[in-house]
C-alpha cells in the first residue's frame, strides 16, 4: 500500500488525503473574500460537500462578545481549523477555540501583542498574515499628498470598537507629517453621511477609511457618500477603488484568502500551526479609478500613473 500510495499521482494522494470530510471554519463578511478562500481550497483539490464543509460565519457588529457565540457555534459544529479575520474574532477564536487558527490581516504586531512567539515560529495555535500598518499608514498620506498638494487635515473613518493599532499608526505618521486627523468613528452603515459631512466641515482635504468588517462591507455606500461631499478617499482595501473609492493601496486581499487555504490545507494534514511562519505581504498593489477623480475634478499627476498597478475607468 505505501508503494502504491507514493507512485499514486498528486490528485490520487489528494482523494485519499481527504477521504474523510473536513470541516474548516471561516469568519468573513465580504462575498469576494469568501469566494476566494473557497477558490484556494478548489485549487488544492477539495471538493466542497465531498470532503470539506466550509462553515463560514460573520460577525457584522464587531463584538467581541458576538465573536465569542460565533466560536462556539464553530465549535460545536466541529470544525478542524478556524479561519479569523479582524482582531476581535481573532482574539476571541484564541480565548475560546481549542482547534489552530489561522488569523488574516491581525492589525497589531502579533509578537508585541503577546499572540505569537515569533513571526517564524508562532509556537501555538495561531498562525496567518500580518500587515505593518505603520508604514501603511505613513505611504497613504505621502500618496495623497502626490494626488492633491498639501492636505494639512484629513479625516479617518474607523470602527473605534476594534481599530484602535491602526487609528494610532495613522496617527502617528500623520503627526510626524504635521498632518492633523479629525477621528470619525463608524458604528453602522447609515453613520456614512453624517461622518462625510463632519469631516467636510472639520476642513479635511481626503479621508482614510482603515479596515474594518464594517468598512468593507459597505464599501460602494461610503464611496458614492465621498463623492457627494467631493472628498477623496485612500484605503488599504483595494477592493474600495473597485467600488468607486479614488486611491486603494495594500496587499491583495483576495490572494491573501486564496493563500490562507494553503495554510489550512497543511494543517488538515498534520503540520501544527506552531511550525507555520507567520507571513506579511511583501506586494502591495496601488489602484486608482479615474473615473472618480474626473468626478472630483483631479488629475492625477503623470509621475502616479507611472506606478499604478491598475487604473478604473
Amino acid at each position: 500500500m505505501t508503494l502504491i500510495a507514493g507512485l499514486a499521482p498528486a490528485g490520487a494522494r489528494m482523494t485519499l488525503a481527504q477521504s474523510a470530510m473536513a470541516r474548516v471554519g471561516l469568519i468573513a463578511t465580504t462575498p469576494v473574500l469568501i469566494q476566494a478562500f473557497k477558490d484556494g481550497l478548489r485549487d488544492l483539490g477539495y471538493v466542497e460537500g465531498e470532503t470539506v464543509r466550509v462553515e463560514q460565519r460573520s460577525v457584522p457588529g464587531g463584538s467581541e462578545d458576538q465573536a465569542r457565540t460565533v466560536i462556539a457555534d464553530l465549535t460545536q459544529h466541529g470544525v478542524a481549523v478556524i479561519v479569523a479575520t479582524a482582531s476581535h474574532n481573532v482574539k476571541a477564536a484564541m480565548e475560546r477555540a481549542s482547534v489552530p487558527i489561522v488569523a488574516i490581516d491581525m492589525e497589531s504586531d502579533p509578537v508585541t501583542s503577546g499572540l505569537v512567539k515569533s513571526l517564524a515560529h508562532p509556537g501555538g495555535k495561531l498562525t496567518g498574515f500580518y500587515l505593518d500598518l505603520p508604514e501603511l499608514s505613513g505611504k497613504q498620506i505621502q500618496l495623497l499628498r502626490e494626488t492633491l498638494g498639501p492636505v494639512p487635515r484629513i479625516g479617518v473613518i474607523w470602527d473605534d470598537r476594534i481599530g484602535l493599532p491602526q487609528f494610532e499608526a495613522l496617527s502617528a505618521a500623520a503627526k510626524a507629517t504635521s498632518v492633523l486627523i479629525k477621528s470619525l468613528p463608524m458604528h453602522r452603515p447609515e453613520d456614512a453621511d453624517s461622518l462625510f459631512a463632519s469631516g467636510a466641515k472639520s476642513g479635511a482635504k481626503a479621508i482614510v477609511l482603515l479596515t474594518a468588517p464594517l468598512i468593507l462591507q459597505n464599501r460602494e455606500r461610503l464611496a458614492a457618500t465621498a463623492l457627494r461631499y467631493r472628498l477623496p478617499t485612500i484605503s488599504v482595501f483595494t477592493l474600495v477603488a473597485e467600488a468607486g473609492g479614488l486611491i486603494g493601496y495594500g496587499p491583495d486581499f483576495p490572494a491573501i484568502f486564496r493563500r490562507s487555504a494553503t495554510y489550512v490545507d497543511r494543517i488538515l494534514r498534520g503540520t501544527q500551526p506552531a511550525d507555520l511562519p507567520i507571513e506579511r505581504p511583501t506586494r502591495f498593489e496601488l489602484v486608482i479609478n479615474l473615473r472618480t477623480a474626473k468626478a472630483l475634478g483631479l488629475t492625477i499627476p503623470p509621475s502616479l500613473l507611472l506606478r499604478v498597478d491598475r487604473v478604473i475607468n
